[in-house]
């Protein structure tokens, strides 16, 4: 669960420029005239917003208060919190997690500033990067997968994948995914890794999860992703074993992005897909190979029957989608759709344990209770997967809103989703409402210079609001076009789309490239990019259209080293890309990102929005469209 970095040249604990410090007393260290920052950078200048940033930071962790900070590209925000923040973990004791959107950003604390910051820092502390136990491949599967490929395998044409697995596993340090390179097949690494329900005991004393999990209870500072923290806190919530240590503040950078992520992990999601794997690694109808091929013949054809049973009922499911054009599908009605699924997976379920309890006990460690701990894992997800698409189905939980979406390969696999509408109200409950900090900063958090919109969406009802000035010079650095009144309207395609071209071919030329170009539809990006590919070619200029071409952090890679290179993006290269010197150099927003009113998620908003007597045009939509143009903006 952990990658570490710790200081070196840090002197022992007795320090006395240490002892008796409180986060204040550090950022007037850091940022005073014998400022330690000359250590590791010779040319340091203090940026008066990045010293006023941490002294906000620094005085909100010492009077235990939250913190909503909006700081800008460019001050250096991470020092600013980081500097408070591993004094406040030293100080009690007891680590601080900073919590973040984005991969780079993660990579850019770990990697780089944590790593900076240790030679200056005037006591020794250790960081890690924590990533959820599925990131991680477990030994004892592996191996089992490899000598009994034909049961354990969710196909065989998977085997040249597990081979190179194998080798990898072979010399890989951590064993986490991130270090693999190529992207596995999901089925195949589900197969393999750290699963929670089936990695415990003494055996997985040293597996790879458990060696990071350790160095996680050891860290001051703990690195994470906005979801690994929603789930711990859905953990917490659920009074379930948390899967981060207990902190004593969390700073939420990437703020913009939180109330989002918190919806989706503190709801339910389903799909076909995941259910159709694991009745598949029970037993392979098409080939006779499974976990339970050589159970008993009622079964085997008990799982057949319920495979037949859910194939069909998903069929139904999308072809009544088909005659629906809108996508995703609002789920409305309780009882909508009859439950053919629920009754059928806890009956299956009870025979299979039946047939288990018959069988001798296996000897420990041995294949047949490695065998039996995957049987009982499936049995486990099949269970869950019951029991909440019963919530589904009767939309058991108030407060939520429910919808069916297609995904997958020519749209095959449904996907069930039970979210709750405001997520505010649990924020305010089981994050807020505790005794530790909570600091949340980003460059985009304000809508007119207030951060009541902001704080009103998260829940956060008390705090410290600060909006700290850029250090850039954009009136004399950007420039900026609007079209004229007389555009047409972009709800009319016929007529936007050749207009929307021709600005983008007059604004390339102009730039020789060096674009990115920013689309709120997949679909409108996919057309121009098609209509626009002969415009490129002409001009020699690399056109990546994301989701066609390559991986996002592939493109980013080409775009920075092909500077007349051009993107056209849609939803995550709106916030989080970092591209300095010359290579992007002109951004074009095709629409403006208001939020599209027919999601059955800002659908359910809008009208809660309405009871409450409020617009929902200039309550959420506007206020969210200006945050988006914000973050396109940079």
């Amino acid at each position: 669960m952990a990658q570490t970095s710790e200081g070196v040249n840090a002197p022992s604990p007795g320090n006395p420029l240490f002892n008796g410090h409180c986060p204040r007393a550090m950022v007037e260290l850091f940022w005073g005239e014998e400022t330690p920052f000359r250590q590791i950078l010779p040319d340091f200048e203090s940026r008066p917003q990045q010293r006023e940033m941490a002294l906000n930071v620094a005085e909100s962790l010492e009077a235990g208060e939250h913190a909503m900070i909006e700081a800008p590209t460019g001050i250096g925000k991470s020092f600013a919190y980081l500097v408070p923040a591993i004094t406040h973990a030293l100080r009690l004791q007891k680590p601080v997690v900073i919590t973040t959107h984005t991969i780079a950003l993660q990579e850019q604390l770990i990697n780089k500033d944590i790593p900076l910051l240790s030679r200056a820092f005037p006591e020794r502390f250790k960081a890690a990067l924590g990533k959820g136990r599925p990131n991680y491949l477990c030994q004892i599967r592996l191996n089992n997968l490899a000598k009994e490929a034909g049961d354990f395998l969710p196909s065989m044409d998977l085997a040249p994948e597990l081979s190179r697995i194998i080798n990898w596993s072979k010399h890989t340090e951590d064993g986490s995914l991130s270090d693999l390179d190529f992207q596995p097949t999901y089925s195949l690494w589900s197969s393999i890794n750290a699963a929670p329900d089936i990695c415990t005991g003494p055996e997985h004393e040293y597996c790879f999860a458990n060696q990071a999990r350790r160095q996680l209870y050891k860290a001051n500072i703990i690195v994470v992703n906005h979801a690994l923290f929603c789930i711990d806190l859905a953990r917490r919530m659920n009074k379930e074993d948390p899967i981060l240590p207990n902190y004593s503040a969390v700073i939420i950078d990437e703020a913009h992005t939180f109330e989002n992520t918190a919806s989706n992990h503190l709801g339910i999601r389903l799909s076909s897909f995941d259910l159709m794997l694991t009745t598949a690694r029970l037993l392979n109808t098409r080939t006779g190979k499974g976990l339970i091929s050589r159970f008993s013949a009622t079964i085997c054809e008990a799982i057949k029957d319920l495979q037949d049973r859910a194939n069909l009922f998903f069929g139904r499911i999308r072809s009544w989608m088909d005659d629906i054009e809108e996508s995703p599908v609002p789920y409305i009605h309780p009882n909508f759709l009859p439950n053919e699924l629920s009754q059928p997976l806890r009956h299956f379920c009870d025979l299979l344990m039946e047939e288990i309890h018959s069988l001798p006990v296996p000897e420990p460690k041995s294949a047949e209770e490695k065998r039996l701990d995957e049987i009982l894992s499936c049995v486990k997800q099949l269970r869950a997967f019951a029991d909440n698409f019963e919530i589904f189905i009767e939309m058991a939980l108030p407060d939520h809103v429910y919808w069916i979406e297609r995904f997958g390969r020519n749209n095959n696999y449904l996907s069930f989703h039970v979210i709750p509408i405001e997520v505010r109200n649990i924020l305010r409950k089981h994050l807020f409402n505790k005794d530790f900090s909570v600091i949340l900063t980003s460059a985009t958090l304000a809508v007119r210079r207030d951060l009541s919109y902001a704080c009103e969406r998260l829940g956060l009802d008390e705090c410290r609001r600060v909006i700290l000035d850029t250090p850039f010079d954009y009136a004399n650095n950007v420039q900026l076009f609007l079209p004229p009144p007389d555009m047409p309207d972009p709800r009319n395609e016929d007529e936007y789309v050749p207009y929307a071209m021709e600005a983008i071919r007059k604004f390339i030329r102009q730039t020789d490239g060096r674009a990115f170009v920013l689309f709120t539809s997949v679909r409108m990006m996919n057309l121009m990019g098609e209509m626009l590919a002969d415009f490129f070619e002409s001009l020699d200029i690399n056109l990546m259209i994301q989701g066609r071409d390559m991986p996002r952090s592939k493109m980013l890679e080409v775009f920075r080293r092909d500077v007349r290179s051009v993107i056209f993006g849609t939803d995550s290269f709106w916030m989080g890309v970092d591209v300095p010197g010359e290579s992007l150099s002109n951004v074009i927003l095709t629409k403006l990102p208001f939020p599209v009113p027919s999601h059955p998620w800002v659908h359910a908003l809008c009208e809660v929005l309405r009871k409450q007597g409020k617009n929902p045009f200039f309550d959420y939509s506007l206020p969210e469209a200006i945050l988006k143009f914000r973050q396109g903006f940079g």
